[in-house]
């Protein structure tokens, strides 16, 4: 063995170097497309390519900087040649299409439909498209209608498998609709008596937020102390002192939560619990505190109030109970992973956590979860309100297949169909590598696949929301709806 000598190295690097120089090339139309691919990825004003910053960095001769205009002309055809491409796609993977619809209301005041579509291909990818961000009349079913048949005439998608929406009224006239229009493409499956999904997310947090009602006093104080401590910069620096002078070490800030997401007001008492001790110092690092908290105004008056450790004690009961739906939430709203084989199991597991509650000792805990479930009967409390698609895509989870007996003739058996094949195979175990394109079971695969692909959530249509915000801030606000949905669409 010889050791490399520096002058080895150095000379290694350069040929290294002459290679890369020798097959370099720059091309105009790559650099264009990658600056769209920007401007669209990291939602840029179609202006920032006139910015006297930008034109700094790109001041090189080869590189020549288009106008926002022409900016805004290459967004579109890229817009138009991913949707040629997605349309081939749809066309070649011949599966069954779940959508997701949900609609929004721009700072505009411009409504926007959004339709998603949910497919998993022949190599079991689970894939997630936004079709259509486009605005629409009214949030009433027979707009909504109207826009959701354009779009699939649009897309030439007939072959919808499921819809999946909240329970508005407007979607139940518009799910009836597409499952009439599906009848006269005679694609409708199960004569569309499967077609509507209700979002597991929408009711939960139907759920939750109703109970959070009927939550008392002392859960009232902690939200009025995360709000005096944020807001200021002030107070929040006095409460950081006190922090400190306990010694809680914690990487999270108080946070307050929005009344209308109970999930955010989950968030804010488990982050409020670890700042016990540092709430009951406060005082002396800001004398205005406690005066704060002696009166609270709310709808029924004027009541006195100081926190206890009563209320501590019942704030972490609350949190501790509303954990196990938090968890939920989070598992079944995933968008890249497929949700819906564990469905009906995570409504059971529900169902008996309820149960457990409800025998507590603790009489608050009890009335709430009583109340829970009472909700719960409201839409899964017997099977014909549930939809069959969700016992259907746990079945075909090869761990959770249930126990199935044949019934046997006494002559002869006869000839197994495929599902019988399947079901009366052993369950996988829970890290088994089991491959359901298994060659042994081809209308099982391709049943799984256009099942497996339901939604269960909403999380989908939120992340489109959410960029919609962005998108559409206060300096962006001449943005035509068509540029809207040219930029959302792209991006996703």
């Amino acid at each position: 063995y010889k050791p490399p000598t520096v002058a080895s190295g150095i000379k290694e690097l350069l040929n290294i170097q002459t290679k890369s120089l020798n097959t370099w090339k720059f091309e105009q139309d790559v650099c264009r497309r990658d600056l769209v691919e920007m401007i669209i990825l990291d939602e840029l004003p179609y202006s920032f390519v006139e910015k006297e910053g930008f034109k700094k960095l790109m001041s090189q001769p080869l590189f020549h900087i288009p106008s926002r205009r022409t900016i805004t002309r290459d967004c579109y055809e890229v817009f138009g040649e991913l949707k040629i491409n997605l349309k081939q796609s749809l066309r070649e993977v011949q599966l069954r299409i779940c959508l997701t619809i949900d609609t929004w209301t721009s700072m505009q005041r411009i409504n926007y439909m959004c339709l998603t579509a949910h497919f998993i291909d022949r190599d079991l990818v689970l894939h997630k498209r936004i079709l259509n961000f486009c605005p629409i009349d009214s949030h009433k079913g027979e707009y909504l209608t109207e826009s959701i048949n354009n779009c699939l005439l649009d897309w030439k998608l007939d072959n919808v498998f499921i819809v999946t929406v909240d329970n508005a009224s407007s979607y139940n006239v518009a799910v009836l609709e597409l499952s009439k229009k599906l009848d006269m493409w005679e694609t409708n499956m199960m004569e569309g008596n499967n077609l509507h999904v209700i979002c597991m997310t929408h009711i939960l947090n139907l759920i939750v937020q109703y109970d959070l009602k009927e939550i008392g006093t002392s859960i009232k104080l902690v939200r009025q102390m995360v709000k005096y401590v944020r807001s200021s910069s002030s107070r929040t620096r006095n409460f950081l002192k006190s922090v400190e002078m306990q010694n809680i070490e914690c990487d999270k800030m108080l946070s307050l939560d929005v009344p209308t997401r109970w999930n955010s007001t989950y968030l804010m008492f488990d982050t409020a619990e670890k700042f016990e001790k540092a709430f009951e110092r406060f005082d002396l690092y800001d004398g205005n505190f406690n005066s704060f908290l002696a009166t609270d105004v709310c709808a029924g008056g004027t009541i006195a109030c100081s926190i206890q450790y009563e209320d501590w004690n019942n704030m972490r009961n609350v949190t501790k109970f509303l954990e196990k739906f938090y968890e939920l939430t989070l598992n079944v709203s995933g968008s890249r992973y497929v949700t819906c084989n564990v469905h009906f199991e995570d409504i059971c597991e529900l169902d008996a956590y309820l149960k457990l509650c409800i025998s507590s000792d603790d009489l608050d805990l009890s009335k709430m979860a009583s109340g829970m479930k009472e909700k719960i009967k409201k839409y899964w409390g017997t099977l014909e309100k549930m939809n069959k698609m969700i016992f259907i895509a746990s079945v075909l989870d090869p761990r959770n297949k249930f126990v199935y007996k044949q019934k046997q003739d006494s002559g002869s058996l006869g000839v197994k169909s495929e599902l019988d094949k399947y079901l009366l195979e052993d369950q996988e175990p829970e890290s088994g590598d089991f491959d359901i394109n298994s060659p042994r079971f081809p209308i099982i695969s391709q049943l799984a696949r256009d099942v497996w692909a339901i939604p269960m959530s909403s999380v989908s249509w939120e992340c489109a929301f959410s960029t919609g915000d962005r998108i559409l801030d206060p300096f962006r606000s001449l943005l035509t709806p068509k540029c809207v949905q040219c930029l959302i669409c792209v991006q996703d």
